[in-house]
This record gives C-alpha cells, sequence and structure tokens, in this order.
C-alpha cells in the first residue's frame, strides 16, 4: 500500500482505507495524527472500503494506542458505506474493539457521508462544518 490516505478538515482527522491497514500505514497515520494535534484530543473518522481480511491485532494495537495515549482522540466515526452484512458487523466489532472497549470515546458506525459528518460535527469540535466535512471525504476517496 502506499502512503497513508489521510486528510484534515478543521480538527477532524480523516482516513481513508481503500485496503486493509498494515502496521507500517497505521503507525504513519497515527504519527500525522497526532502531528494534528499534539496537546489536545481530536475527532478521527476512518472511512473503510475493504474489511477483509480483518485488520491484524498488531495494527488494532497502533490504534488503540493512540486512544489510551495523551492527548487522545475526541469522538470517532467509521464510514462504511457499501459494506453490508456480515462485512458491516466485523467492522463495527474491530472498531468498537480498538476505539471503544476502554474509553468513554463517543463512537458510532455510518453507512452514509453526510450523516457521518452531521454525527461528529455534533459530538466534537471539529471546527468545519458537516458540509465541508462530507466534501473533504469525498475528495480524499477519490484521489488516485
Amino acid at each position: 500500500m502506499p502512503g497513508p490516505r489521510t486528510t484534515t478538515c478543521g480538527r477532524l482527522f480523516v482516513i481513508h482505507h481503500p485496503e486493509v491497514p498494515t502496521v507500517d500505514s497505521a503507525r504513519e497515520e497515527m504519527k500525522l495524527f497526532r502531528e494534528l494535534s499534539p496537546h489536545a484530543a481530536a475527532p478521527m473518522i476512518m472511512v473503510i472500503d475493504k474489511v477483509f481480511p480483518p485488520m491484524g491485532n498488531d495494527v488494532r494495537a497502533v490504534y488503540r494506542g493512540v486512544v489510551d495515549g495523551e492527548p487522545g482522540v475526541e469522538a470517532m466515526a467509521a464510514l462504511v458505506d457499501g459494506v453490508v452484512g456480515m462485512g458491516a458487523s466485523l467492522v463495527l466489532s474491530v472498531i468498537t474493539n480498538i476505539f471503544g472497549g476502554r474509553s468513554r470515546l463517543p463512537l458510532k458506525m455510518f453507512g452514509d457521508v453526510d450523516e457521518a459528518a452531521r454525527w461528529l460535527c455534533k459530538e466534537a469540535q471539529v471546527e468545519s462544518s458537516p458540509e465541508e466535512v462530507a466534501a473533504a471525504i469525498t475528495a480524499l476517496r477519490g484521489k488516485k
């Protein structure tokens, strides 16, 4: 997988996973996340296009380290539009395991970009409008 597919929108950190992440790509993403907001928790969204094979435990541990560490994550959304049935259940399980199992972090999974953007802007200090968030996500997904 080439370098991390990330962008920011206000204080929101957006990660696009067109493929299942590797340990190295997860480390790169979380390094960028910490650079975005080194002194305060920031909101994050993972846009997940491919769920099989599931993320390995070593990859999950990289993401979990950011949740458990300081400054942490303010709110977390997972966007899985186009992923249904068993795949969506798997994503929910993995995301809950990483981000929701050991914290009071607001966490939700969505199948719609606009719905995810509205929720994040309500739950966290994104400092962008839902329309700007949705546009940033759509633009990142469209990059080659």
